[in-house]
């Protein structure tokens, strides 16, 4: 399952014998929730790192793997702004998938429903994030902050709600964002594939883009 896409695992170790440690390929510039905290993405560097995303999904989808918990905090970056996923593989049954976490931000509606995670719930959470490098904030979180509701009475909203506000700022590419917006569509037929996503965004040249300029 080796791709430039995905974080390379070195190694394990343990203690006891259900006490394992995976050794992973070191990421200098951290996980992408902890790099947009710390500085200001730029579109090309969003772009940049949106395509590493979709490549390493693309991956996972073509060996019919999911990657069942993708987030913010499942994409690691290197010092030259590349992101590689982590976390892929992992069981995505059970309430422990969301419950008593913010997980929910990047679960899709059906999956809260209760329906087995699939590829195309992998791509809903790719949608997220592009929304989540444009705004450099957690999904939702702002508008959850604005109706002063709590992370449970949030998640059941983007469980039963098909059009929850996720305002893109204007600088965001149009195909970005409607990407993004395809992504995450309340029903999962309406959403594009891995393949599909990866190569919109690998069409698009910051350049040609008509809210861009340089």
């Amino acid at each position: 399952m080796a791709s430039p896409y995905l974080v390379h695992i070195l190694g394990c170790t343990w203690v006891r014998r259900f006490d394992l440690a995976l050794v992973k390929e070191y990421m200098a510039g951290g996980d992408l929730r902890s790099l947009y905290q710390r500085q200001r993405l730029d579109v090309p560097t969003q772009l940049r790192i949106a395509k590493d995303i979709a490549m390493g999904l693309r991956h996972l989808h073509t060996l019919s793997l999911r990657h069942t918990r993708l987030s913010s905090s499942h994409v690691l970056v290197d010092l030259n702004g590349h992101a590689k996923l982590i976390g892929h593989g992992l069981d995505g049954s059970g309430d422990e998938l969301f419950l008593g976490s913010e997980r929910f931000r990047w679960i899709a509606p059906e999956v809260l429903h209760g329906e087995c995670v699939t590829e195309a719930a992998d791509v809903y959470a790719f949608g997220t994030l592009l929304w989540e490098m444009d705004q450099h904030d957690a999904p939702f979180a702002a508008y959850q902050d604005a109706q002063g509701w709590t992370s449970a009475q949030m998640m059941e909203k983007v469980r039963r709600n098909r059009r929850l506000p996720l305002p893109f700022s204007a600088t965001c590419p149009h195909t970005m964002r409607d990407v993004a917006l395809q992504c995450m569509s309340f029903d999962p037929r309406d959403r594009m594939s891995a393949l599909d996503m990866s190569l919109r965004l690998d069409s698009l040249t910051i350049n040609d883009d008509p809210c861009y300029s340089v």
